[in-house]
């Protein structure tokens, strides 16, 4: 697995925590469109900021 490939999974579970965190909070209490929006971005740029720094250490074992 290569490197943006990592980076690429860390973005997918940052999409996915920042939609799980937020879209209920814009169901529920009404926060606004926008709110909700910029939370998502923020868990996506999170995740992949952490993910370019984690990728670059985490290296898959050779193929035997």
């Amino acid at each position: 697995v290569g490197y943006l490939k990592r980076v690429y999974v860390s973005g997918l579970f940052g999409l996915v925590a920042g939609i799980l965190g937020s879209v209920w909070m814009w169901n529920w209490f009404g926060a606004g469109g926008d709110y909700t929006l910029v939370m998502i971005l923020d868990g996506l740029i999170g995740y992949l900021l952490a993910g370019i720094v984690i990728a670059g250490f985490v290296k898959p074992k050779p193929a035997i």
